[in-house]
């Protein structure tokens, strides 16, 4: 009833189904950063370290390790391009 398949036994894959095509040239790059995740020093333009998030006000508290600038960056703002 419940047997081992051999080899020779399983369909052979279909070569144009098997593979996914994951076309990358459709698909406009966005110039907004996402919610959640840290963004560019405001000041120096290095990669800015997440502190906290308040998520009662959406808003995301950050700094930079290199220049130790602390800057604000509310929900809207990072979803319309404006926090970088």
């Amino acid at each position: 009833m419940f047997r081992r398949r051999r080899r020779g036994d399983l369909p052979s894959p279909d070569p144009v189904f098997s593979t996914p095509v994951v076309d990358l040239a459709d698909t406009a790059p966005s110039s907004a950063g996402q919610w959640g995740l840290p963004t560019h020093c405001p000041e120096c333009g290095s990669p800015g370290y997440l502190d906290s998030i308040d998520m009662n006000r959406r808003v995301m508290h950050q700094h930079c390790p290199k220049c130790w600038y602390k800057w604000a960056s509310t929900e809207a703002d990072v979803r319309s391009g404006i926090a970088k």
